[in-house]
């Protein structure tokens, strides 16, 4: 099975961290593709500009990366 993991924490040392990366280990270690994000480490703007907004879609190549891992997962 694909699975997407989307962590969202700034401090590596947290609970948070901890458990996402426990969650991936064991889910790698049960035979299952897992796609981790770790947000700061992609340092990932979500800040939409407003040709993307406008035109919908955006060219940024993670946005386009983590389109396709959740079309892999979902």
């Amino acid at each position: 099975m694909n699975i997407m993991i989307i962590l969202g924490h700034p401090d590596k040392d947290s609970f948070n961290n901890h458990i996402a990366g426990d969650l991936r280990d064991y889910l790698q270690k049960e035979g299952h593709r897992v796609f981790f994000n770790d947000l700061y480490d992609m340092r990932f703007d979500p800040v939409l500009s407003k040709p993307e907004l406008n035109r919908k879609f955006s060219f940024d190549e993670k946005v386009i990366e983590r389109i396709k891992q959740v079309e892999l997962a979902g």
